[in-house]
């Protein structure tokens, strides 16, 4: 094929010269996306689609089509869409992923043509109903990033979700044109004109066959990263030393005091009354936080101390940011607030699955230097007040009250820990609707907050009222956070190895409460090399008839010979609601309470916090919550023996529930890691 220099009257035809325009259209377009001149860029991009729709009708209808015109007009479409997506790649890490599956989706059609024009003269021609579909899906893509910059995450993921999908049903629709046409140039083909054509129609193969890409693609990014368990480096498990946790000299008039917060009802309280206390700052981090009642209540404190003029800063993680906040005006109208910044701990990006299952997994309430609420309550029903009567969680917390303003107390610890979360650059802004301030929806919105906070201190005003004092708080010696990497990727477990070894350091009795089990090797060699020292151990979590993770309770029923062999006196929690306490007991003076579970997920995956406390106050205290906690257990005596307290009603699976075990165990066996 010859090619022929296009003439000037082609060159300079009108279709040709919108085509131009269009391209030199770019860099203006670019800048208005960059500085963020919404209406500019709509500007421009409606004049660029208007002449893209224009030139080719021109161009037919006045017998101006050119082969330069031809070309000129994909390279338009494909030069704005690169600019466009580059330029959102830097404000927008969605449209980064929508960006390289398009790049590669160019590349790959770059291939494909130059190997067809090399075989057979030819290329594909011009393009097929679905590369208008995919460049049309793109287009509608970036006019939702660009025109709703502030979009939620959830929405962000469903077109991102779709974009992409589209994206790969293109490629593979073109990879079947690309082996049609090859196989006809190397004439393969056969004539098959009497028999009739059995194969499946290629779209309908290509959409099964980008649903299995996808589901694989997906599949083995959130596992396969995961399937090694890195070890805790050198530096890190030489630097443990005991007297860090424990005086040597038994003088524990440490700067701190502190409290058990052990029932709903206290812990929903104890946030309102720190909320109300604050004159400076407020940190919340949680893992999960809902606009449900109990939620609503701590929103409305935090709205009333934004208004204080207290600076709040609220780290939550990204699924609890996709599933319970997104959408919520409770949220909106709290995060509108001058003072208040929220972010999004790793927000759920569903075509990066390699990050999905790094979460965070902290909670903790800071205020000023005054004290903080360290432990495993989530914000929401389930863990706060008692709104919920029908389905609890029953968990543990410490109150840790700087009683003298001193800069030795733990307090630094822990706001130390939390900068080191705040400042990581997947920790993102929470994005609200701009137009939701001042609107009428954001006026009822903190007219229904303002009422429930009045409501909530007439009917508690004198447990809101009350301050800390020696009274109703323990003297404590030592306090130190224990805690896992804050990053997102595969993890060191720094968490175990300090909770191993000050379990090992025990030469009385050691205590484990958790609601469920999970061991790796190292975790059950950790265990029984303490379960089988001459002290008492005891290892509580729920039983698997009543606990509230189906998973967790699975993996229990099937690896319960493993557990009973660390040497741990087995409890197994029959009571009324899901226990969810994570603590450790050791000996008469040293306690661990927070956020880790004894599974892998909490040990690898998760960020992960425990506050050793030294107090044989505090551990009395603890010690009284965990004896009642036992007195509503069944003792395992072996797996299929139990010893039964006459005060507690055994629960028993029905067929249907062994059946949906079996099922679990078998699914979730190879990604128990993931639990």
């Amino acid at each position: 094929m010859n090619f022929q220099r296009p003439s000037k009257k082609e060159i300079l035809s009108i279709p040709n010269i919108m085509g131009y325009f269009r391209i030199l259209l770019l860099p203006f377009i670019a800048y208005g996306i960059l500085k963020e001149y919404y209406y500019l860029e709509i500007i421009l991009l409606f004049i660029s689609a208007l002449t893209d729709f224009f030139d080719g009708k021109v161009a037919r209808r006045f017998n101006m089509v050119t082969e330069l015109g031809k070309a000129l007009d994909p390279v338009a479409d494909k030069l704005t869409l690169c600019v466009l997506f580059l330029c959102l790649m830097v404000k927008n890490d969605y449209a980064r992923v929508i960006a390289i599956a398009m790049l590669f989706k160019e590349f790959y059609m770059l291939i494909m043509q130059l190997i067809l024009k090399k075989t057979s003269g030819k290329t594909s021609g011009g393009a097929r109903w679905y590369g208008k579909l995919c460049t049309a899906s793109l287009f509608i893509a970036l006019g939702f990033y660009l025109l709703i910059p502030h979009m939620t995450a959830m929405l962000s993921n469903i077109i991102m979700l779709i974009a992409v999908y589209i994206l790969v049903f293109t490629m593979i629709m073109y990879a079947f044109l690309f082996h049609s046409l090859l196989k006809k140039s190397d004439m393969h083909i056969k004539h098959r004109k009497n028999k009739p054509d059995k194969r499946i129609h290629p779209p309908v193969r290509a959409f099964f066959y980008t649903l299995l890409i996808l589901i694989l693609y997906l599949a083995a990014g959130a596992t396969l990263p995961f399937l090694h368990h890195p070890m805790v480096n050198t530096a890190y498990e030489e630097a443990f030393q005991l007297t860090d946790f424990v005086s040597s000299d038994n003088n524990i008039s440490g700067p701190d005091r502190v409290r058990l917060v052990s029932t709903n009802d206290e812990a929903l309280t104890e946030r309102i009354r720190l909320i109300d206390m604050a004159k400076e700052s407020i940190i919340l981090s949680s893992f999960d936080f809902r606009a449900d009642e109990s939620g609503k209540d701590v929103i409305a404190a935090l709205c009333a101390a934004a208004d204080r003029n207290v600076k709040i800063q609220i780290v939550v993680d990204g699924f609890s940011g996709i599933l319970k906040m997104d959408g919520q005006n409770a949220f909106y109208e709290l995060a509108s607030k001058p003072t208040v910044e929220i972010r999004i701990y790793n927000p759920v990006n569903i075509l990066e699955p390699w990050n999905l299952m790094g979460r965070m997994h902290d909670k903790y309430l800071i205020i000023d230097d005054y004290g903080y609420l360290l432990g495993g309550r989530n914000t929401y029903d389930l863990f706060l007040g008692s709104y919920n009567t029908n389905y609890k969680n029953l968990d543990l917390e410490v109150f840790v009250w700087n009683e003298g303003n001193s800069p030795a107390s733990s307090i630094n610890q822990v706001k130390a820990y939390f900068s080191s979360v705040w400042e990581q650059s997947y920790c993102e802004p929470y994005h609200y609707s701009a137009y939701f301030a001042g609107s009428k929806k954001s006026d009822e919105t903190a007219s229904m907050l303002d009422e429930r906070l009045y409501r909530l201190h007439m009917n508690k005003s004198d447990i809101l009222k009350t301050g800390d004092s020696v009274e109703n708080t323990l003297p404590a010696g030592k306090i130190q956070l224990i805690s896992n990497p804050t990053h997102r990727a595969n993890k060191e477990p720094y968490v175990w190895d300090r909770v191993y070894k000050l379990m090992d350091s025990a030469e009385e009795r050691v205590y484990l409460h958790t609601p469920y089990i999970i061991c790796s090797n190292d975790m059950y060699s950790g265990l029984t090399a303490i379960g089988h020292k001459n002290i008492e151990t005891k290892l509580l979590l729920n039983a698997p008839e009543i606990g509230a993770n189906p998973f967790g309770c699975s993996d229990y029923i099937s690896e319960k010979s493993n557990v009973l062999a660390t040497g741990f006196s087995i409890y197994e929690y029959m009571g009324s609601y899901s226990y969810h306490a994570k603590a450790v007991l050791i000996d008469h003076n040293l306690s661990l309470v927070g956020s880790w579970n004894a599974d892998m997920r909490s040990t690898y995956l998760d960020t992960e916090l425990m506050l050793s406390i030294e107090s044989e106050e505090f551990n009395a205290a603890l010690e009284q919550v965990m004896t009642e906690a036992e007195r509503q257990c069944k003792h395992t005596i072996s797996e299929y023996d139990y010893s039964i307290p006459a005060s507690v009603t055994e629960a028993k699976f029905n067929q249907k529930d062994r059946i949906k075990n079996k099922f679990i165990i078998f699914i979730t066996r190879p990604i128990r890691f993931l639990l």
